[in-house]
């Protein structure tokens, strides 16, 4: 796939349609450093959300965000799988892949993405696994990844990426349990609350990539791997039990503490009772 794969390395640029304050404000800390200089400290709490100090979420079924490159054409095209496995490990030959997924066993899932005219297009996974969904998908959009028949599974978010080979993992709820349990301090995922959890990693080769942090506009507790206040071993970080609107949900921003001493802002969907994953090169 032509340009960068990691589709969250990229910088994003309001949508074309809906108000103008369909997006979320910016964070305190995601607004313009002085003299462009880097924004370096320590990780933003929770009661730094927004400048007023409350949390402001767009809609997310008004194109939540997009990015400047060429709107698609056709059918949103890919392949669902299950990811049972607290590994988060990431192969990149040919495209960034889980290693702990197998192919989709039984049940239904719903897939929905964003599309041209805002909104949802919606179709169903085949039994292998892939889906066509019909509509246009602008930009670098969500897809909504909802079981059905299978309470195991938990409803997944991502960012949809131009290719239709490309697989989406429906993420296990023993999964997300194992996951939280690597989390210092170990914690566990509420129902009905919008769970964020980010692959920090190296572009060239997937390694998982210790000692970034990010922000989240969700008010989530904000936790990682290993012993301290940023990525571990694992390069995994998340936002915890934070607040969202009942599903579809919202669009709202994450910030991502580069290791180069820059801040990156990004925008992802959340929902009650639903994980948003998101992989991110800082």
């Amino acid at each position: 796939m032509a340009g960068r794969t990691i589709a969250l390395s990229l910088l994003f640029t309001p949508a074309g349609c809906g108000p103008s304050d369909a997006r979320p404000p910016p964070l305190l800390q995601e607004q313009k450093c002085p003299n462009d200089s880097g924004c370096v400290g320590p990780p933003i709490t929770p009661g730094d959300a927004a400048p007023d100090g409350n949390l402001v979420l767009g809609d997310a079924g008004s194109c939540a965000f997009q990015y400047s490159g060429e709107p698609r054409s056709g059918p949103a095209q890919g392949n669902v799988v299950e990811l049972d496995s607290s590994a988060l490990d990431i192969r990149n030959a040919p495209f960034m892949y889980y290693y702990g997924t197998t192919p989709l066993s039984h049940g239904s899932v719903r897939v929905e993405i964003e599309r041209s005219g805002c909104g949802l297009a919606t179709g169903l996974a085949n039994p292998d696994g892939s889906f066509s969904v019909e509509g246009t998908a602008v930009g670098d959009v969500s897809v909504r990844l909802v079981p059905i028949d299978r309470p195991d599974l938990i409803t997944t978010i991502h960012h949809f990426e131009d290719d239709p080979r490309l697989e989406y993992p429906i993420l296990t709820r023993a999964a997300l349990d194992d996951i939280f349990a690597m989390l210092d301090p170990a914690t566990t995922p509420e129902p009905n609350k919008p769970q964020v959890l980010v692959n920090f990693i190296l572009y060239y080769n997937g390694a998982p990539l210790a000692g970034a942090t990010f922000s989240s506009g969700t008010n989530g507790k904000l936790l990682y791997d290993g012993g301290g206040p940023e990525a571990g071993p694992l390069g995994i970080g998340a936002s915890v039990n934070g607040v969202a609107r009942p599903y579809p949900g919202n669009t709202t921003s994450l910030t991502i503490h580069n290791l180069n001493n820059t801040r990156q802002t990004v925008y992802v969907s959340v929902a009650q009772g639903a994980v948003s994953m998101i992989r991110v090169e800082p």
